[in-house]
């Protein structure tokens, strides 16, 4: 079973992809269940243990909100962008499933039961365990910030496949680390990382640097636009990405 890809297309709005899920298009289903499980599986399961819930528990109870999802489009019914952030609506669904013990009356589905979303909980554990110290008293908040680095990670993930598509990797490799850091931070001079990169000079490297810097920019602008309806999208990503670091 392949892992779920970073670069599978992506709905324009939240509403898109609310109404995908609601679509009687199986495809296009499969597509929406997909993209909400790449944006916030983790985040779910992160949230699930920082509220008590152990291991097994924690990961069953993710399949089964993405089980419940797959067999039901009334899930989103509701859903019209009035009520607020795509991702505000997703953990109250959530809490609300988790509340109703709906998990523990289902078949255990852990470790890959749903075809559709090959989840690696082991990477999940290891991810909340890297940051379980952080939000300790505020599951809210740690669910947010889990939020934004996984969008974040996509933004990544779709830089480093265009530097590939151009045969820059070697250029992304070097700096990516540095799109959301100062350079005085850094060990190594300007120089030295643009002879790392392969750059020939130095005007080079920062030309490259600020380029990545708005190509990362634009791509975390456009997927924080498709989880916000109207005009808060802005202060949505000035929150996010405060989140990431």
């Amino acid at each position: 079973m392949s892992n779920i890809s970073a670069n599978d297309g992506f709905p324009e709005t939240s509403l898109t992809l609310v109404g995908r899920l609601r679509s009687t298009d199986q495809a296009l289903r499969d597509e929406a269940i997909r993209l909400v499980a790449l944006r916030y599986w983790l985040p779910l399961y992160d949230f699930a243990r920082r509220t008590g819930l152990n291991e097994p528990t924690s990961a069953d109870s993710v399949q089964e909100f993405f089980q419940h999802i797959l067999t039901n489009a009334d899930g989103f019914a509701c859903y019209d962008g009035k009520q607020g952030k795509l991702r505000t609506w997703i953990i109250t669904i959530y809490r609300r499933r988790l509340s109703s013990n709906l998990s523990r009356q289902q078949t255990q589905i852990r470790g890959g039961g749903i075809e559709h979303l090959p989840l690696d909980f082991v990477l999940a554990e290891t991810q909340y365990l890297r940051h379980a110290s952080e939000d300790t008293q505020n599951p809210e908040l740690a669910f947010d910030r889990a939020f934004a680095r996984q969008l974040w990670q996509q933004v990544l993930s779709t830089l480093k496949c265009s530097y590939g598509y151009r045969n820059r990797s070697q250029v992304y490799d070097v700096l990516h680390p540095l799109i959301l850091t100062d350079l005085k931070e850094q060990t190594l001079s300007s120089q030295e990382l643009a002879t790392l990169a392969g750059l020939p000079s130095l005007s080079d490297f920062k030309v490259c640097l600020h380029r990545i810097r708005k190509e990362a920019a634009h791509e975390f602008q456009r997927l924080v636009q498709q989880t916000v309806e109207g005009d808060d999208w802005q202060e949505e990503v000035r929150y996010l990405l405060r989140l990431v670091s």
